[in-house]
């Protein structure tokens, strides 16, 4: 037992011991690129100085389906917000994808289309993940379990903004 303390004494005198308090790695800038059911290209790199909540869903996931109204009202009401919808549908089920975004105040693309994207796929859906002004993802809301609601999405926004 000496021994072993002896030795750590000598590896920290050495300066190899890891120092007793670090700093957080950065975390690295998030990427999506991805087109758009219109026809426009969504750059995520565009948006540095918003927030932004790009939402995964599926056109067949019912609590992916119980949020969009969510969503949809919370662009409405804070346009300074981005919000992106990425559908985890085949291509071939575009049109069904183009139905459910019918009328919505956010665009939306399919995920299989993306030219980058470094949020992943999502482990479940529905999974809102917020991207802060810095570019950086801030949180992530997974499963719609509790479903997203206002109050959640303001909560996430405001934090992702500081």
């Amino acid at each position: 037992m000496a021994s072993r303390k002896l030795a750590f004494a000598a590896i920290a005198a050495c300066g190899l011991a890891p120092p007793a308090t670090r700093a957080a790695p950065p975390r690295p800038i998030a990427e999506l690129r991805l087109p758009l059911l219109d026809g426009s290209t969504f750059d995520l790199a565009a948006e540095r100085g918003h927030v932004v909540l790009v939402n995964f869903w599926a056109s067949w996931c019912v609590p992916c389906r119980a949020e969009m109204p969510v969503l949809d009202a919370f662009a409405r009401a804070h346009p300074e917000v981005r919000v992106i919808g990425v559908s985890m549908d085949m291509r071939r089920d575009r049109a069904a994808v183009m139905r459910a975004m019918a009328g919505r105040a956010y665009a939306a693309g399919l995920a299989s289309a993306a030219k980058a994207n470094s949020l992943g796929t999502p482990a479940t859906i529905p999974e809102t993940v917020v991207i802060g002004g810095d570019g950086r993802v801030a949180a992530r809301a997974t499963g719609g379990k509790p479903p997203l609601t206002a109050t959640t999405l303001a909560a996430l926004v405001t934090a992702a903004a500081r």
